[in-house]
């Protein structure tokens, strides 16, 4: 998405409106180790990881032993996105071997369960070097983890200024993450929905559920013909994504 046609007006603006999100990226800096994987994961439109996740386990499994690091992000992932955290150590080796082997996503992870302390000590130190290494490697994601790190205040190089910096750069890149935080910060400083429908568009189109429920109650409050068939063309995409709430709002619509 592109918020600004020159590259300056788009820099302070961005980073005006990280700087309104900044109270929201603090609180989910906060709240992010209990949430699930699908909430904090960057979607990615990556075929072979795709094709990784969605085969046999055990044969994925086989191909990380292997050394593929493709294949042993996959396995982290499908470990992170068990309901029991029994795996999270597990989850944590193949990221960090992953990311050892020059994966930029599982570098990201690697950072980011450094920082929350998901499956090994928290460590902010490394959690830092290992962002930066994604954000060296072209991980999307990257930029919102740093503004994650930096707005979180346990963290001894808390840091508004870097988490404001690091949250426009991933506004810039479409981040959906980043897109969500800052549609919140907009909503919260009761400007309403309708002035954040584009980062809540930015957000739904990631594959975000929260954002997509957002944009369906706000046509839903419309009440038009048109308004109603916005609101159940997102519903549906929520649905597909696996929100009960979703379909239990689809069923009321007319």
């Amino acid at each position: 998405m592109v918020y600004m046609k020159q590259s300056l007006n788009c820099a302070h603006h961005v980073l005006f409106r990280s700087y309104m999100a900044i109270a929201c990226l603090m609180v989910f800096a906060f709240i992010q180790p209990s949430m699930t994987l699908a909430e904090t994961e960057t979607p990615t439109s990556q075929e072979q990881q795709s094709k990784l996740l969605n085969q046999n386990f055990t044969t994925t499994l086989a191909l990380a032993r292997d050394g593929n690091p493709e294949a042993m992000y996959a396995v982290a992932v499908r470990l992170m996105d068990e309901e029991s955290d029994i795996y999270d150590q597990d989850a944590f080796g193949w990221a960090l071997n992953a990311a050892r082997a020059g994966h930029p996503k599982a570098a990201e992870m690697t950072g980011r369960l450094y920082r929350i302390g998901m499956g090994v000590d928290v460590n902010y130190v490394k959690s830092r070097k290992w962002l930066l290494r994604a954000l060296n490697r072209g991980a999307i994601g990257a930029h919102f983890e740093l503004a994650l790190l930096y707005a979180d205040e346990d963290n001894p190089s808390f840091d508004k200024e870097e988490a404001a910096t690091h949250m426009a750069n991933a506004l810039k890149k479409s981040e959906p993450r980043a897109c969500l935080v800052a549609a919140k910060g907009i909503i919260e400083s009761d400007l309403g929905i309708r002035k954040a429908l584009k980062e809540l568009t930015c957000a739904a189109n990631g594959g975000i559920v929260t954002a997509m429920m957002y944009i369906a109650d706000y046509y839903i409050s419309k009440r038009s013909p048109n308004a109603t068939y916005q609101a159940k063309q997102w519903l549906q995409k929520a649905v597909d994504a696996g929100s009960q709430e979703a379909l239990k709002k689809l069923a009321e619509l007319p």
